[in-house]
């Protein structure tokens, strides 16, 4: 007589079954108990992503100059010109451009300050009631930074006119740290005509660190120098004057670069 065993709902099991098809009946009667880890649905949140090297980064700028090369060698040809121009100018021209893209890009920051009442400032420090002075005062910096004087090459920190400074829970290396990691990018891209590396400069700028208040303006007034680094009349290239849209972040590199070139290459009457 063989021996049986009593299994659920009094179903028996002869012992000439594997032991493996037991197991199987079992568990599909034991439906109140959760599946398989592998089965059930992942509600954890993602994990930390790993940050995409410096090479990756700069490959796909690489790549966006050689998309955009026909409306990049126009920019380069108009910026050559106006280079020209202002290399047999008198030096007026050079301030009275530095006032007008000074303006255009307070107004790129939210700030609205006009090239007439800029000039005022600088000359006489003078304010109206409703003018923030720290907005002037910043907006004055890009003035001096794009009328001469020393460039981005020099040292970041000091074209900038920022130092080390600590949270107060000491956590921050500070801004030559941060500026260390952008110029490690810039360098790797050294290949890069200028007009794209200001481009690169300038959306980089906030993911190296560097986004702090006024940052957008030191990004535009430093990718404005690195711009016209060739040149021998220009100090820098005209950004803002465009309009914003070239300024605007957003989208891969192919597409900044086109919205940088396009407010390059069709200044605003």
């Amino acid at each position: 007589m063989k021996h049986r065993t009593p299994i659920l709902h009094g179903q028996t099991l002869d012992d000439s079954v594997p032991a493996e098809a037991a197991t199987s009946a079992s568990e599909e009667d034991l439906w109140f108990l959760p599946g398989p880890l592998e089965d059930e649905p992942d509600f954890l949140p993602p994990g930390p992503r790993s940050e995409p090297s410096e090479a990756t980064l700069v490959d796909g700028w690489k790549q966006a100059e050689a998309s955009c090369a026909a409306k990049l060698a126009h920019v380069a040809g108009r910026l050559g010109a106006l280079d020209e121009r202002l290399r047999r100018g008198p030096e007026g021209w050079r301030h009275r451009l530095a006032l007008i893209e000074a303006a255009e890009l307070s107004w790129v920051a939210g700030d609205r300050i006009g090239a007439d009442r800029l000039a005022l400032w600088i000359a006489l420090r003078l304010s109206g009631v409703q003018e923030d002075a720290r907005a002037l005062a910043q907006i004055g910096w890009a003035v001096r930074r794009l009328t001469g004087g020393l460039g981005p090459e020099a040292g970041l920190a000091e074209f900038v006119g920022r130092h080390d400074l600590a949270t107060s829970n000491g956590n921050d290396a500070g801004f030559a740290t941060h500026a260390a990691g952008w110029l490690a990018l810039m360098k790797e891209a050294d290949d890069l005509h200028p007009i794209s590396r200001a481009c690169m400069g300038y959306h980089l700028w906030a993911l190296a660190g560097l986004g702090q208040d006024g940052g957008r303006i030191e990004a535009a007034v430093t990718a404005c120098r690195i711009a016209a680094s060739v040149g021998k009349g220009a100090v820098f290239a005209p950004l803002a004057l465009g309009g914003p849209r070239g300024l605007r972040a957003g989208g891969s590199p192919v597409e900044r670069l086109t919205r940088w070139l396009d407010g390059m290459g069709k200044p605003r009457s």
